[in-house]
């Protein structure tokens, strides 16, 4: 368990033209805690090209258009001081693929994207967090092509609908041995997943659910073994889903309160908002595993998890965090509580 987490994204965008984008991120994170330290790097560099309203192209180094949190990871875009569980081990936020994606608005109601990008590599999986050890592999993944579709239905301006898929075949045509045969590995992975936002005032109510597939997870049991010296058993279906209602307190103790709205720094009082949340969450990455490795001794994060927390924006560039989580794990390894209780304060500054 890391207890310290500390990330910076500078920025860059670039108008080359008035129909052409170049926008770049470039994601630092370290973390620590138990004696132990990872540095993460997330890349995002990539090229828009807006040709019409219905159809504009993005070439390069891009987040994958799935899940709520891979396109809203900004602080300020959500509640809680860390992402949901469900966005970090179903969903491999942040997930940052090379590719080209069809995007564009239809109607006024509608907007779509269509990605063709390289894939998850099935070597890199591990137990406890799904495909996440394979969506780091970046520009080494090229032979099987991802696709990536997303769907937002906006019927009005405060409602939001989205469903968006991944399909990719993770194994690369690695091969293992097999009964003395040399077998070429497939291993498919299918995600889904959707989410709905509604906001009315100072209410917000977001609900996000994900489901996933992956295929020859005995064969994959071989190649990991070979990659890293461990057999990782994964899971043949794994889901997870949460649902969270907010109220921004100012807003309800002050509703005809007119709000003063200054330009500045980020320590301005301009619009502030103290909106007070509630999350129930369920996942599980082993939902259905291959009966041949129920004996095996492997990570399932099978969790069960309330949170309670508020944020404090005095502005639209700053926020104060603080949430309490409640976390049941359904099945814990030796040395692992079955129950824990997380409190998580964090800053964060957009500027």
């Amino acid at each position: 368990y890391f207890s310290q987490l500390y990330r910076i994204t500078p920025f860059i965008g670039i108008r080359l033209s008035d129909h052409v984008f170049l926008t770049t991120e470039l994601g630092l994170e370290h973390l620590e805690g138990n004696s132990e330290s990872e540095t993460h790097f997330y890349p995002e560099v990539y090229m828009d090209v807006i040709y019409k309203r219905w159809m504009s192209f993005r070439f390069g180094l891009q987040p994958l258009n799935i899940g709520y949190i891979n396109n809203n990871e900004e602080p300020l875009l959500f509640q809680s001081v860390n992402r949901p569980e469900t966005e970090r081990l179903i969903l491999p936020t942040e997930w940052i693929e090379a590719g080209v994606t069809i995007y564009g608005d239809l109607f006024n109601t509608f907007n779509y994207a269509l990605g063709f990008t390289n894939g998850v590599l099935g070597r890199g999986f591990k137990d406890a967090s799904w495909i996440r050890g394979g969506a780091e592999g970046q520009l080494e993944s090229f032979n099987k092509i991802a696709i990536n579709a997303q769907l937002n239905y906006l019927p009005r301006e405060n409602l939001t609908l989205s469903l968006s898929s991944y399909y990719n075949k993770s194994g690369r045509d690695d091969e293992v041995i097999v009964e003395g045969e040399e077998r070429k590995v497939s291993a498919p992975v299918f995600v889904l997943s959707g989410y709905s936002r509604w906001d009315y005032r100072g209410f917000s109510l977001i609900g996000m659910g994900a489901y996933g597939t992956l295929g020859d997870t005995d064969q994959l049991f071989l190649l990991t073994e070979a990659e890293q010296d461990v057999g990782q058993v994964l899971g043949r279906q794994v889901y997870g889903f949460y649902i969270e209602p907010s109220m921004d307190l100012l807003r309800l103790l002050a509703p005809s309160a007119k709000k003063v709205q200054k330009s500045g720094n980020i320590f301005t009082i301009s619009n502030p908002e103290l909106p007070l949340f509630v999350r129930y969450e369920r996942l599980d990455t082993h939902s259905d595993i291959d009966p041949e490795f129920e004996e095996e001794t492997f990570v399932r994060n099978n969790l069960n998890i309330w949170m309670v927390g508020f944020n404090y924006k005095p502005n639209h560039n700053f926020v104060l965090k603080f949430d309490v989580r409640f976390r049941d794990n359904l099945n814990p390894r030796p040395g692992v509580p079955e129950s824990e209780t997380l409190y998580e304060l964090g800053v964060g500054i957009e500027f």
